[in-house]
């Protein structure tokens, strides 16, 4: 019994320490669109019973994602060099420092999208594509 509530305790911490995280590096985004495509948006999340917040932001992850993967290395690379410093500020305003773990040591900022970039082939890039459009 007391492993049980040992793990349930620390499970409990690291998802109130995810959800601190995951609000304070949120980044509150303001978009415009066509009446038709955001009723018919908020007719698809009302149906499953999401928050139009929620759905929205899911959705739009993923069309980042796809858009990320259809740039050439060359785009790819320098967009995420740009997206990951613009990061790196932005959480470093919201009282986040992030360090990242290297062959070469530490580094300090965010290195979400070159390190997608680094590892990513022009087959693995074609690969994801592919996998996007399913």
């Amino acid at each position: 019994m007391s492993q049980f509530v040992d793990r349930y305790i620390e499970e409990l911490y690291a998802q109130m320490n995810d959800n601190i995280y995951s609000e304070a590096s949120a980044k509150m985004l303001s978009i415009s669109m066509p009446a038709e495509e955001a009723f018919l948006i908020k007719a698809i999340s009302d149906k499953f019973g999401v928050s139009l917040s929620a759905f929205c932001s899911e959705i739009l992850s993923n069309a980042c994602r796809q858009a990320f993967v259809k740039l050439t290395p060359t785009d790819r690379k320098r967009i995420a060099e740009e997206a990951d410093q613009l990061t790196s500020e932005y959480l470093e305003k919201q009282g986040i420092k992030q360090t990242s773990l290297t062959t070469d040591g530490e580094r300090q900022g965010s290195f979400y999208w070159s390190s997608m970039c680094s590892g990513m082939s022009e087959i693995e890039a074609t690969d994801c594509k592919k996998a996007g459009k399913k």
